[in-house]
């Protein structure tokens, strides 16, 4: 799925999956591993200037997809405790 299209000073304009911007996070400003080569596509949207909600439109893509996922989770978990799997 995608998460966001962005126009690039040298790239045009590139769309990213979910996944790769999840990657793109996680390689550039994740805790366990930063890889301080700059990755145009995720810093121009970042710094982009553009805000949903108060957060930039990047973040705010992370934050709805990580709330998907713990949604999904939870439930998850719910139906293993009502089978008795998870106690």
């Amino acid at each position: 799925m995608t998460a966001y299209m962005i126009r690039t000073p040298t790239k045009g304009l590139v769309e990213l999956s979910k996944k790769e911007l999840i990657e793109k996070w996680a390689q550039q400003d994740g805790a366990a591993h930063q890889d301080h080569k700059l990755d145009e596509e995720y810093i121009t949207a970042r710094d982009s200037g553009i805000f949903i909600g108060g957060l930039p439109a990047n973040a705010m893509e992370l934050k709805v997809t990580t709330n998907t996922i713990l949604h999904v989770a939870e439930k998850f978990l719910e139906e293993l405790k009502e089978r008795k799997i998870l106690e």
